[in-house]
């Protein structure tokens, strides 16, 4: 299996975000059954913006890296900007996703829908 690009290898191995907030926040879900994944996203809204964001997953490199970046990225957005995101291409400026990591980007797509309509 091809190893992930050294800029998301960092956020794989030592993950910023990986955790829960306090309660209150918004929660979306995904999984991936093919490769196991499991995605639990967490969305702290203060004044219609996303105030921070944080994770827990089980699951690939490529899911934990994926969530690590998205939870970055989405802070200070609106719920509606946040799915504006083209995680995409934020993940293909750090070097991109290897083929059999992709799917990462679709578990991280769904848990950032659900929670930005808090579901």
């Amino acid at each position: 299996m091809p190893a992930l690009p050294d800029a998301l290898n960092q956020h794989f191995r030592a993950p910023r975000h990986a955790g829960s907030l306090a309660g209150g926040a918004r929660r979306g879900a995904a999984q991936n059954a093919a490769c196991g994944d499991d995605l639990v996203l967490e969305l702290e809204l203060a004044a219609g913006r996303i105030a921070d964001a944080a994770f827990r997953a089980r699951g690939c490199s490529g899911v934990i890296a994926v969530a690590d970046v998205l939870c970055e990225r989405v802070r200070g957005l609106s719920p509606a900007e946040a799915l504006a995101l083209d995680l995409a291409r934020a993940i293909d400026e750090l070097g991109g996703l290897p083929p059999a990591r992709r799917h990462a980007l679709e578990v991280c797509r769904r848990a950032l829908e659900q929670a930005c309509s808090g579901a």
